[in-house]
């Protein structure tokens, strides 16, 4: 009896020592990744654009720069193995190098790429559309006579699907104009529309997210006198109007930053990380926007994460992480590693959440000790039928002998609470 309760024990304490190491992998982290295969990681860059396929669980990379040139190469990385993937020259006439482009994914896996720019000066208006599943490129024509906007570079974009429609904001045309207009791409039915000027200050290079409820949400980026602003501003896309949302009394003012990258959590939080604060610096800070109280954090999360960088991507993943691509440094070094950020981290952080994680481990607990008396009532039961079995067998034998087995075997067996 007493193996039995020494092995509850130890199931007891590696339960309690999982939770507890759960606990600790649900604090802010930034996870190690093992590359299966660092070698095939493709060009270190900066501006490029990033999509996820969920299809297949891939991140797919398109474009961007170094000191070099610009490229028009599409990378896959694996996120089931954490590998990049091998393959050949795209079908289909893909878009020219560019970088600083803009990049969304439709419900249909389609991957549209709009403007840009390359390293030699050229800026760029047309679209294009990737086929992820038949990795093939084709351009999107539009009409003779339709309207086509200018072209841009450093603007953003996102997916509104309850209209069919891209909805691109800000960057900056070919002589370096900021742009202040909202630029909306009907991809059903192939058609461009321009809304009147009606919005903040204008930046390029700042990010845009989607929020729950249909809202852009634009921070950061850098305006027409080269400030880096800290500004944050929202477009209802439903009414196509920006709203009068300022920044809680109680937070904590950020620094302005561009180049950054930003994402929305399962919780409706954005999650911003990286940028370029000056001209000659870089931050390596995650920041998060509570979108419900209008109110930022600093956070520091575990784990090695990227160094200080701008012109990355950030790209929310089907298993509750953030990867992390490439950029440049301030010294204008380039990277093409890749990390990986547990956004359930910073799910887990507010306190109505922290009330959830307590009453479910109070469940789990309370499901451990239900366990242990189960365990102890079978035992007993099984030590008894064993006794009767003992006293039938040396039926008619010496009664005192038996009688002090008996006596030593009720001394030995305890409830498993009281041998604690």
């Amino acid at each position: 009896m007493r193996k039995c309760n020494l092995s509850i024990v130890i199931v007891i304490i590696a339960l309690v020592g999982g939770g507890l190491g759960f606990m600790n992998f649900l604090t802010d982290s930034w996870i190690l990744i093992l590359l299966s295969n660092p070698n095939a990681a493709p060009t270190a860059v900066s501006g490029h654009s990033t999509v996820l396929n969920p299809v297949n669980n891939t991140l797919v990379i398109f474009g961007g720069a170094n000191k070099t040139a610009a490229n028009n190469n599409v990378a896959l990385y694996d996120l089931i193995n954490d590998g990049w993937i091998s393959k050949n020259t795209s079908k289909g006439a893909a878009p020219t190098p560019r970088y600083d482009h803009s990049t969304i994914v439709t419900q249909t896996n389609l991957m549209y790429v709009f403007g840009g720019r390359d390293t030699k000066g050229n800026v760029f208006n047309d679209l294009y559309k990737y086929d992820m599943v038949k990795d093939s490129w084709s351009q999107v024509t539009i009409g003779a006579g339709k309207l086509v906007p200018a072209a841009r570079y450093g603007h953003s974009g996102i997916l509104y699907s309850f209209t069919n429609e891209f909805v691109y904001w800000g960057g900056r045309n070919v002589n370096g104009t900021v742009l202040q207009e909202i630029v909306i791409f009907n991809f059903l039915t192939e058609e461009w529309r321009i809304l009147p000027f009606s919005a903040p200050n204008a930046v390029s290079h700042h990010s845009a997210v989607l929020t729950t409820a249909n809202q852009m949400v634009v921070f950061g980026g850098v305006t027409a006198t080269n400030t880096f602003t800290a500004d944050t501003n929202f477009y209802d896309l439903a009414s196509n109007t920006w709203l009068n949302i300022t920044l809680n009394t109680s937070s904590i003012a950020v620094s302005g930053r561009s180049g950054h990258a930003a994402i929305v959590t399962p919780i409706n939080e954005m999650l911003v990380f990286g940028g370029r604060t000056s001209n000659t610096s870089a931050s390596s800070l995650t920041l998060k926007y509570n979108l419900l109280y209008n109110t930022w954090e600093i956070i520091t999360p575990t784990g090695d994460g990227p160094s200080a960088r701008w012109g990355i991507t950030c790209t929310s993943t089907l298993f509750n992480t953030m990867m992390v691509f490439g950029g440049q440094s301030s010294d204008s070094s380039y990277f093409n590693d890749i990390y990986k950020y547990n956004i359930i981290t910073s799910v887990l952080r507010s306190s109505s959440d922290g009330v959830v994680l307590v009453v479910l481990l109070t469940i789990v607990c309370s499901m451990i000790i239900g366990l242990c008396f189960a365990l102890d009532i079978m035992a007993e039961k099984h030590e008894d039928e064993r006794l009767e079995r003992i006293e039938k067998e040396n039926a008619g034998k010496d009664g005192a002998a038996l009688k002090k087995l008996k006596g030593k075997q009720q001394k030995e067996r305890q409830p498993l609470f009281e041998t604690f």
